[in-house]
Parts: structure tokens; sequence; C-alpha cells
């Protein structure tokens, strides 16, 4: 209360009437609040397009004044992409450096214009339409493979050839001991190669894939299988084949009773290239051992007895032995040493059958 007795504390009244201005303040601020903040953030995406649309971009550029070829991509590293893809797509199996291309693109950062700034993919099938439109040559130095004069790969650099054909020479041999290694692997075939600015693409490959395919094979191998009149004579007239060399190629086969059935290799299949090696060989081989037969008045007529069953020697064999591509194609016996005798085996005969001679 006051000097003059009056109470002087608000009544309701008078803080409804106060707090009032602060309520509308407040909702106010909330209004604002939930309008200006997404404008402020679509105002900020508005702002960060126009930068992208007015920024600066890779350009590539391929030939001059009319016929020049220009895209825009995001940036160095999108535009080296790029052309990175083509010359993969391109290249074959070679690097992507032995894969160039005439004119040879530039790339260079400029502000982007009206231009549309493309993907990756985009700018990889433009170009590519280029290249086979031909407004874009491409261009593959590589070492071109002959074999007996037919090109048959292609790979980086003629040191790569060199690479290829000591890869091959020394796959040949890496299993076996350097001191039984008479001659070093050589290769038959006439092998020359030839650098080469237009290799066709379906003969590039690695280095790796070239020692593959130069032992794919390049002829199939020829079989045959006895029939009902079949003969020696008529193999060999028929394939234009010695009977040494069919012999060689079925060394388990009894040419002079071919039976019904039986299967005769005529020749083998052959790759690309023949990788020859000669080498000293050990082997323990079985002496067969003889039959001797004995005539006895004891035993009654075309009875036979068994008295000493037969059994087989052993050698030791060192050959002289020639392969290709790792299949043996000629042995040659340098020395022998029995280690065991055959034992003979003996057989007691009675007279002959009546009837028989």
């Amino acid at each position: 209360m006051d000097q003059d007795g009056y109470d002087l504390r608000p009544t309701s009244a008078t803080s409804a009437a106060v707090d009032r201005p602060a309520r509308r303040f407040r909702r106010q601020l909330i209004i604002e609040r939930a309008i200006g903040i997404p404008l402020i953030i679509v105002l900020v995406y508005w702002v960060a397009a126009l930068k992208s649309a007015g920024g600066r971009a890779c350009f590539i550029e391929v030939g001059e004044d009319d016929a020049q070829i220009r895209i825009a991509v995001d940036g160095e590293d999108s535009a080296e992409r790029v052309l990175t893809r083509l010359r993969q797509s391109y290249g074959g199996s070679l690097p992507p450096d032995s894969v160039q291309f005439r004119p040879k693109p530039s790339l260079h950062m400029a502000r982007l214009g009206r231009e549309r700034l493309l993907t990756v993919d985009e700018a990889v099938k433009t170009l590519g339409q280029a290249i086979e439109s031909g407004q874009i040559e491409v261009v593959t130095k590589a070492a071109v493979v002959y074999v007996n004069g037919r090109p048959l790969l292609a790979v980086r650099s003629p040191a790569e050839v060199d690479a290829v054909m000591e890869g091959l020479k020394k796959r040949a041999i890496e299993d076996i001991a350097p001191e039984n290694v008479v001659e070093q692997p050589r290769i038959l075939e006439k092998i020359t190669y030839q650098e080469e600015t237009r290799a066709p693409k379906s003969i590039m490959t690695s280095r790796e894939e070239a020692e593959k395919r130069l032992l794919d094979v390049a002829q199939k191998a020829v079989e045959d299988w006895v029939g009902p009149d079949d003969t020696l004579e008529r193999y060999l007239a028929k394939y234009s084949i010695s009977r040494a060399r069919l012999q060689e190629l079925n060394p388990k086969l009894d040419l002079e009773h071919l039976k019904l059935g039986d299967h005769v290799l005529i020749r083998r299949a052959r790759s690309y290239v023949t990788v020859e090696y000669k080498v000293r060989e050990r082997r323990t081989e079985p002496i067969p051992f003889e039959e001797e037969k004995r005539p006895s008045a004891e035993l009654s007529p075309g009875q036979t007895k068994v008295i000493q069953e037969g059994k087989p020697g052993q050698a030791d064999v060192e050959y002289l032995t020639t392969y290709h591509n790792g299949d043996p194609v000629e042995r040659i016996e340098l020395s022998r040493r029995v280690l065991y005798t055959p034992t003979k085996r003996i057989t007691m005969t009675g007279p002959p059958a009546p009837g028989e001679r």
C-alpha cells in the first residue's frame, strides 16, 4: 500500500494486459522461423546451382576449328578416367600407355558456359562415336609376332616378345634338374616380330596371355578306330604315314595284328609353337623272361607241366629323350645295366596228342 492506503499490487487483468504483447512477439518469432529456415535452405541450394552452372569444368578437346570435338566433364580426374576407359576399350589387353589417339586430346580447365556437363559414361560414349565414325584415329603401338609368316598376336614392345619366348623355354624345363638337360630348349618354328602402329585389336594381348596363346592347339590330333576291313597297309596308304612313325605314335599297339575297335593315333595335336629340348633320363625297366619247353615221356599226350615259373629281370636304362612341348618324340638308349637276371619259365610237355603234328 502507498501512504494514502491504496493497494498497488497488479491485478490479474493488469497481468494479462502486460503479457499479451509478449505472447504476440513469441508467436511471430515462431512463424518467422518456420518460414525463414526453409527459405534460407532453398536460397543456399539455388546459389549453389547457379555457381555450378557458371563454375569451372575440365574440357576435353580433340581436333581444331570446325572439326573440333569439345566436351566438358567434372574435373581433370573425370577426364583422365574417360581417356583411360577409351584406351582399355580399343587397346584390348595392351597397357593403356600403348594406345594413343590422333588428333591427340588436350585437357584444360575453363569456366562452364552454355555447354552441358557430361558424366564419364556420356563422355566415353560421345568420343567412342567419334572413333567409330573416323573423326578420331586409334593408334596402337605394339610388336606384332609372326609365326611362320602368320600374324598371331601383339604385345607391348620387342623386349616383351623376347621375354615371352624366354618364358616359354624356361617353363618347358622348370621341373627338370639342370644337370639332366642335355640341350637347352629351342623353338622350332620361325618367330619374327615387327613394330606396328595399327595392330589389329583381335590379336592384342598381355605377356602372360601371349605364352598361353602360343601353346594353344593350332592343329587337332587325328585319330581312328580299327574297323572290320582295316589293315596296316590301309592306314599307311590312307594317311601317307610310314610304319615306323605309326609305331612311334602307338608304342603299345601291335600293328601286325590289329583288332576290331583298336584306337590308332595318326597325328598328335600341334601347338602354334613347338618347344624342343633334350634330357638325360634313367628308367628301371623289366626284362622279359624266356620260356623253355622240354619233352617228357612221363606225361600223357597233350599234357603240360610247369616245373619252373618264369620271373622277369630288371635293368637300369639311361636314355637321351627328345621332347616337343612336354611329349616324348624320340628316345635313344645310352646305356643299360642289368640289375636282376630273368628266370626262365620251364614247361614239360608230353607227346603230341593224336591228330596233332
